[in-house]
């Protein structure tokens, strides 16, 4: 039986999610700007659907929120090493800095979808061998300097050197992508600050989210 119970910590009432992609192939390669796009639009829709109303009706004390139009980070990654979390929060600050992204409140989301070809590294853990996806919390500012507690969610793209779609059972990237970002989301509005400040809802028996 799940034992999912409430610890004080903060939630993400009303979601505002803000797809960011994350390398310079989202901009240069015209199926992956599709795609892009197409993910924005999955993340406009299951925000303000019936998806958040199934966290509202199980008692989690979240309901539906929006989202506003994603936005390309055009870095050239290293395809050799990676990239690493560090250096995913770096990026998230900076285009908060220069106002790229939207600012960063109580209920921001950044849904990171990092381009294809690239393993991410969060520790020991990598999408080769850990994850196909995640989410975090870090300390940061807003781009007037303000203290700020930035969300974010991190998708790994499917397909060498991470695993293919196929062999997690999803029958294209897309829905590989759609999957985990909804797993990551339900997760993120429930329990935002996880490794970072109080949990919000956990179960500590089998050391998981929701």
């Amino acid at each position: 039986m799940l034992t999912v119970t409430y610890h004080g910590g903060a939630l993400l009432a009303n979601v505002e999610a803000q797809g960011v992609y994350l390398g310079s192939d989202w901009a240069s390669n015209s199926a992956l700007s599709n795609q892009a796009a197409n993910l924005d639009k999955f993340l406009g829709y299951v925000v303000n659907s019936p998806y958040m109303d199934m966290l509202t009706q199980a008692g989690y004390n979240v309901g539906r929120g929006s989202a506003v139009a994603g936005q390309t980070l055009n870095l050239s990654l290293n395809k050799s090493t990676g990239v690493t979390d560090t250096q995913i929060r770096g990026q998230l600050q900076a285009a908060i800095n220069s106002g790229q992204l939207a600012a960063p409140d109580a209920n921001r989301l950044y849904v990171v979808y990092v381009e294809p070809g690239v393993v991410i590294r969060d520790g020991a853990d990598t999408s080769q061998n850990s994850f196909l996806g995640y989410h975090g919390a870090f300390a940061g500012r807003t781009a007037g300097g303000a203290a700020a507690d930035i969300r974010y969610a991190i998708m790994a793209y499917p397909g060498t050197p991470n695993p293919s779609a196929g062999s997690q059972g999803f029958a294209s990237a897309m829905d590989q992508l759609t999957s985990v970002s909804s797993h990551e989301l339900a997760e993120a509005v429930t329990d935002p600050d996880v490794d970072y400040k109080q949990l919000g809802w956990y179960d500590d028996q089998l050391d998981g989210e929701i």
